[in-house]
């Protein structure tokens, strides 16, 4: 009897050859509609450097001084890419691509602030008071564009 057992034993431990074959076949077999394996993973100075002339759009729009710049804006746009990533924006429309979320994310930041110069703002006080307000005006439509799809990789996506 033990022995009988132990026959069977070894006999259900060998791969079953013919069920990884198949597996590889269906790994193998092109679907549709077509679909990414995946995505690698890329550091956020790296996916935001891929994007470095509509950040520097960005950066003009504004009108920061660097110092400004770097400790107001660039943190956010640190956190935005980590948190897009290289998520597409859409599954079969606009920016469907890898990093699509980026990218429009970043578009519609910029298309946004760049709307608000257009803009004049009821303020009463100083000039200069005015123009600090101006510019906390045109950061706040500028977030607002940036973070209008930030509930897509949440609501819309599979991650």
């Amino acid at each position: 009897m033990l022995q009988y057992l132990k026959s069977k034993l070894r006999r259900s431990a060998q791969p079953k050859k013919p069920s990884q074959d198949v597996a590889q076949l269906i790994k193998d077999v092109p679907r549709y509609p077509p679909f990414m394996k995946g995505l690698p993973v890329v550091e956020a100075d790296a996916l935001l450097a891929s994007q470095a002339e509509l950040v520097g759009r960005i950066k003009g729009v504004l009108g920061y001084p660097q110092a400004t710049y770097e400790s107001l804006v660039a943190p956010v746009l640190q956190r935005y890419a980590e948190f897009v990533h290289l998520l597409p924006a859409s599954e079969a429309h606009h920016h469907r691509g890898a990093g699509g979320l980026l990218r429009h994310g970043l578009e519609v930041a910029y298309w946004a602030a760049q709307a608000s110069e257009a803009q004049i703002f009821p303020h009463e006080g100083a000039p200069r008071e005015k123009a600090e307000h101006e510019m906390r005006w045109r950061l706040a439509a500028f977030l607002a564009g940036l973070c209008h799809d930030l509930g897509k990789p949440i609501s819309d996506m599979e991650v």
